[in-house]
């Protein structure tokens, strides 16, 4: 099945469209330092573990709550 320039000049231009977005992200991502090696503190870790934590047993009770009125 042989394409139509139509179609092909579409799919250039998708390419490109591609190709700009990804010149965008590399630029950007260059600008964003990898620290990798590096891990946060086991304090950091509790803390925002016991936040999330404390967020999702506020929102069991409240979805107790709103099953027990509707019973």
């Amino acid at each position: 099945m042989r394409s139509t320039s139509i179609e092909l000049r579409g799919r250039r231009e998708h390419c490109s469209a591609f190709k700009e977005e990804l010149e965008e992200l590399t630029s950007l991502m260059s600008d964003i330092p990898f620290l990798g090696d590096q891990t946060p503190p086991t304090w950091r870790k509790d803390r925002i573990l016991s936040q999330v934590f404390e967020e999702e047993t506020v929102e069991e009770k409240n979805i107790h709550k709103k099953i027990q009125g509707c019973t």
